[in-house]
């Protein structure tokens, strides 16, 4: 399924172990457009990935395959620009309600932001 239709389906997720589960989720927002610090990390993920191209695996051994120890080696540290965060609408309807002066209205939208973890 692509285009719009795949925006507004659901993700059937199976797991196995320890036993079989199965989860039903809305197909992420994100994943027809991605916010841009996705998208880099994305990027920077499949470039790592081109670069650990036929290795092969030779058995079990220690730790992680070697083409998955050249990608880990190359994205761990790695950051990425996160994008700008869009307050919820309503913060604003309620401070207008409420009647609050430009400084409460400041405070509460740093509140709400901290209770969301965003800060």
């Amino acid at each position: 399924m692509s285009g719009k239709d795949r925006a507004s389906s659901v993700i059937i997720t199976v797991r196995k172990r320890p036993k079989l589960t199965i989860y039903i989720r809305a197909y992420p927002k994100t994943g027809e457009s991605p916010t841009p610090a996705q998208r880099a990390c994305r990027i920077a993920f499949g470039e790592a990935a081109k670069r650990a191209k036929g290795i092969k695996y030779a058995g079990r051994g220690e730790g992680l395959p070697p083409a998955a120890e050249i990608v880990a080696t190359a994205m761990s540290g790695a950051t990425f620009e996160p994008h700008r965060i869009r307050l919820p609408q309503w913060i604003d309807r309620l401070a207008e309600k409420l009647g609050l002066t430009e400084e409460e209205k400041k405070m509460l939208k740093e509140r709400v932001l901290e209770s969301l973890g965003l800060r």
